[in-house]
């Protein structure tokens, strides 16, 4: 691939592919790819009742996510994530695909990897994303989109914990 070519992917992460996420990764650096984002399933709504058969939990795509944005940042691939919340995203929150310094600059959050703190912005929220009770008690909440609704009717909240960081503004 020509190198001034530039070459954003979208990768939808499914039960089928989850763990081939890491080959994903390394394809895609292999072909001098610049830009990836990596998508959880929404508007899957048409599924019925074989949403629980193509969609992974949160839970189940946690490790695999994290060790790929890791290597996408070892081999300088700007990596976004769409329609996870910041809340599991604990320590990459940055790759949260509403991140956005210039827009709002208020919002802060801490990285468990680092004691510098980051900006993340709200874009997407017209959408069928809602909040549980569990998010009340988040300081993401003010940042957040929410969760799809058909993720919760599959799978519910258990795996959102409210993050108590105090956003500052500054």
């Amino acid at each position: 691939m020509n190198e001034n070519q530039f070459v954003k992917t979208n990768t939808v992460l499914l039960k089928s592919n989850i763990k081939y996420l890491s080959n994903i990764g390394e394809l895609l650096s292999s072909l001098s790819v610049k830009e990836v984002q990596l998508s959880f399933p929404h508007g899957t709504s048409s599924l019925l009742n074989r949403y629980s058969l193509m969609v992974p939990t949160f839970t189940q795509v946690r490790i695999p996510l994290y060790e790929t944005i890791q290597f996408f940042q070892q081999v300088s691939i700007k990596v976004s994530i769409e329609a996870i919340p910041p809340c599991l995203l604990r320590g990459y929150e940055k790759c949260y695909a509403d991140y956005s310094e210039a827009k709002y600059p208020n919002f802060l959050y801490e990285s468990s990897h680092n004691e510098t703190k980051e900006r993340i912005c709200p874009f997407s929220f017209k959408m069928e994303k809602i909040y549980t009770k569990r998010c009340i008690l988040c300081d993401y909440r003010t940042v957040c989109a929410g969760v799809y609704e058909e993720y919760l009717a599959n799978y519910g909240d258990y795996e959102l914990q409210p993050v108590k960081i105090n956003l500052l503004k500054k």
